[in-house]
């Protein structure tokens, strides 16, 4: 890999949240990426560590944006079922983790530019996390006065937050991430204390 596709920059990390318009019409969607921006505010490991919404109206274009963003160690989206597999193939190329809090649609093969060089880079929350967003929601007090699918953004952002943390001096390699995160979610099926969950970094 070269040093653009395997690592953000040292200095700053930068998450990306993909928010169309069709996500912000929609209110369920949009608690989704409002449970992401609470998980963000309360858990960042560092100032270094950046959040950015794109809201263009084309989801290809947010993915775009992120993956040149040399300093982009992820991209949360996307929200709408079966919407990821059209970002996939963008945030694949770049080695990017793709953190969807609600496609349960897994891209395919097809899906992916160069999967055959830096394997799956997707994953899935309620998917491989197996955990409604109700019992997500009952499991975190801070989400009491959020609609359920909230929780699935709040989980998608904590877990990402855990990895990036765990993960020390190499935070900013985009492999450990997603292997991370990855990892973490596969470890972790079935249970719903994201707080209490053990991160595994491979």
């Amino acid at each position: 890999m070269t040093a653009t596709t395997s690592a953000a920059s040292h200095n700053a990390l930068t998450v990306y949240v993909s928010d169309p318009p069709a996500v912000r019409s929609n209110p369920s969607l949009q608690a989704a990426v409002t449970g992401e921006q609470l998980a963000f505010n309360a858990l960042k490991p560092s100032n270094k560590v950046t959040l950015k919404l794109e809201t263009g109206a084309k989801i290809s274009d947010n993915a775009r944006t992120a993956i040149a963003d040399n300093s982009a160690i992820a991209y949360l989206g996307e929200f709408q079922s079966g919407q990821s597999r059209l970002t996939a193939g963008i945030t694949n190329a770049q080695d990017l983790l793709e953190l969807s809090a609600t496609d349960t649609t897994k891209p395919g093969k097809n899906d992916y530019e160069a999967q055959s060089q830096y394997g799956d880079t997707f994953a899935s929350v309620p998917a491989q996390l197996g955990v409604s967003a109700s019992a997500l929601q009952k499991a975190n007090p801070a989400l009491k006065h959020q609609r359920a699918q909230a929780a699935y953004g709040y989980a998608a952002m904590e877990v990402l937050l855990k990895v990036l943390l765990a993960a020390h001096g190499q935070a900013n390699n985009r492999a450990t991430i997603v292997h991370g995160v990855q990892a973490t979610l596969k470890d972790n099926k079935g249970h719903a204390a994201v707080s209490s969950f053990k991160i595994k970094l491979k």
